[in-house]
């Protein structure tokens, strides 16, 4: 085999290994359900658990998600735990992200050495994303040490309009080693809304049931 020949197989196995070394960093487990129903005002809870393993030192991610206006994301219900980085429900992180960083309209803000998104407003559309300090600029040693921990997520979503929707998600980080994790995307199972009986509805089902409770003392009166 000609050297001009090596050099893609070696550039192949090279991208190969980095590839095996950075899906060691992180993984995302999607608990498996079924689909959910729901009727138009209620609630419907989605579940994301991420695992990083192998030294991973957080230094910047994103979660963004999409998915049709007849749902709503609920930032004040859904919450997010990344242990010792930051804890609590979205509106609760947001609310926090906005101490560190000079915000913007948007929900987005920056300083020299951090910066972020947290916009959850927009239909159809959630967007958080943060890049965080040098390890080495902070006071504690590297305080985004994510070895053998679980962040977890809880997105809950309000049914908004009768009909069947997908949510639709893309997750990636990059290591303080600027090693870039696997960009993860995938949808959550089916959610269903279905709309609220109308007071004539349970009139008739009542009356329904009643004219068949009726029927039968008839028939073992008759017997």
């Amino acid at each position: 085999m000609t050297s001009f020949e090596m050099k893609p197989l070696l550039a192949a196995m090279a991208l190969g290994l980095s590839t095996l070394s950075a899906q060691a960093e992180m993984q995302l487990t999607v608990p498996p359900g079924l689909e959910s129903q729901v009727l138009v005002g209620a609630t419907a809870e989605r579940t994301m658990n991420i695992i990083f393993t192998d030294g991973f030192s957080f230094a910047s991610g994103g979660l963004h998600l999409t998915f049709d206006t007849g749902l709503i994301f609920q930032p004040g219900l859904s919450t997010i735990d990344f242990g010792s980085l930051f804890s609590g429900t979205f509106t609760q992180v947001r609310t926090a992200l906005n101490g560190l960083a000079a915000p913007d309209g948007g929900g987005c803000g920056a300083t020299l050495m951090y910066s972020y998104c947290a916009s959850f407003d927009n239909p159809g559309k959630v967007d958080l994303s943060v890049t965080l300090p040098d390890p080495a600029l902070m006071p504690t040693p590297d305080p985004f040490e994510m070895n053998g921990k679980t962040a977890s997520l809880k997105l809950v979503f309000l049914g908004n309009q009768v009909g069947s929707y997908t949510v639709s998600y893309a997750l990636d980080a990059v290591a303080n080693d600027f090693l870039q994790a696997p960009t993860f995307e995938g949808e959550f199972n089916l959610i269903n809304v279905t709309a609220v009986p109308e007071p004539a509805t349970y009139a008739l089902l009542l009356g329904g049931l009643a004219a068949i409770g009726a029927l039968a003392r008839r028939r073992a009166r008759q017997a």
